[in-house]
């Protein structure tokens, strides 16, 4: 059963001893992880190369927006970035990637991974986009076109059904990363690396679970991949002992 850990928010709190920081991730990604195999961990703090030793892998969560500086533009419709989660989850990004080890990221999470990897994020896509799939007055769901021979692909096949919860979006991909599945409008939903196992996922599979899928396609093959990918890693780690 591999480890793998998601990445935390933080929250500020103020109580009665002082303020202090909340360290929180929504649950619907651990009991998603979980039923598919894997053990779940979350980080907190500390050294990002401890965590990449004691995983197998690494999933992004979805959360506020990318700071624009860090891909080089000026802000012009973001209203709200952590310079501090953005720092700390590129250094969890660079841990896990000098190790090659399997890279997920899901809403925030792709657009985190394909930053790290020097690409652009489009900050708005109701401003800079024109779509009657995305923005103000649209479903909150929506058909995505998947790549022949994709990751995706092979898991849903070319079109599938899913959620729509974003306002942002990748545009120009980082280094060896390629579009590997859109929407109507030719917004990127899904980006994968074209040697190592990483993989961004722009809709939120976690939500479209067992119960939780309603009338979506049901996400559990994407995570039950990568808990699978993650135990090749584990299984290495096994062998070297």
């Amino acid at each position: 059963m591999p480890v793998i850990m998601v990445t935390q928010k933080f929250r500020a709190e103020q109580n009665g001893f002082g303020v202090g920081d909340t360290h929180c991730v929504a649950s619907n990604y651990c009991r998603a992880l979980e039923k598919a195999g894997a053990t779940v961990i979350m980080s907190t703090a500390g050294d990002p190369e401890v965590y990449a030793e004691i995983a197998e892998g690494v999933l992004f969560t979805g959360g506020i927006d990318v700071n624009p500086a860090r891909y080089g533009e000026e802000n012009r419709h973001v209203t709200r970035w952590d310079d501090r989660l953005d720092q700390w989850e590129i250094d969890i990004f660079n841990a896990f990637y000098k190790k090659e080890k399997p890279i997920w990221g899901i809403c925030r999470g792709i657009q985190l991974i394909n930053v790290a990897m020097g690409g652009t994020l489009v900050q708005d896509i109701e401003s800079e986009v024109e779509s009657t799939v995305h923005g103000t007055g649209c479903q909150p769901e929506h058909m995505v076109i998947a790549e022949q021979g994709s990751f995706v692909n092979s898991l849903f096949g070319n079109k599938f059904m899913t959620n729509s919860h974003h306002h942002q979006a990748v545009k120009k991909c980082g280094e060896g990363m390629r579009v590997t599945a859109a929407a109507a409008d030719g917004v990127t939903e899904a980006i994968e690396h074209e040697s190592l196992p990483i993989i961004g996922i722009q809709w939120h599979p976690e939500r479209m679970i067992g119960e939780e899928n309603f009338h979506l396609t049901d996400m559990i093959p994407l995570f039950r991949q990568f808990v699978a990918q993650c135990s090749q890693y584990e299984n290495r780690r096994f062998e070297s002992r």
